[in-house]
Parts: C-alpha cells; sequence; structure tokens
C-alpha cells in the first residue's frame, strides 16, 4: 500500500515592536478560526523590536 499527501505549509513573520526589557520572552499565537489548529511562536525579548516565525501554519487564509 502507497500513501501520498501533499502539505502545504506557510510561514507567517510577525515583527512585535515597542518592547521595552531584554528579560522574559515573547509568546505569539494565531488561529485562522475556532475549527483551526493554533500556531505559536516564541523568541527571546530584546529592547526594541522582536522578529517571531510562525512555522507550518496550514490554513489557506489568515
Amino acid at each position: 500500500m502507497l500513501v501520498c499527501g501533499c502539505v502545504k505549509a506557510r510561514t507567517i513573520i510577525v515583527e512585535v515592536g515597542n518592547i521595552r526589557s531584554n528579560q522574559g520572552n515573547i509568546l505569539v499565537m494565531a488561529q485562522a478560526g475556532k475549527d483551526t489548529k493554533p500556531v505559536y511562536g516564541m523568541a527571546k525579548s530584546e529592547k526594541g523590536k522582536v522578529t517571531i516565525r510562525l512555522e507550518n501554519v496550514d490554513w489557506e487564509k489568515i
């Protein structure tokens, strides 16, 4: 038996600005609707701006 599938995973890049401290982490969650699986991304906090990548997003629309 051979099973084959095609997955169209996407990456969402989120920029969080106006960060006042270098301590802690920044956690971002995105979800396309109540019936979709949420996607999480985290980065170490840095003063100013942090870029977080949400990997393997499998929804069609954001």
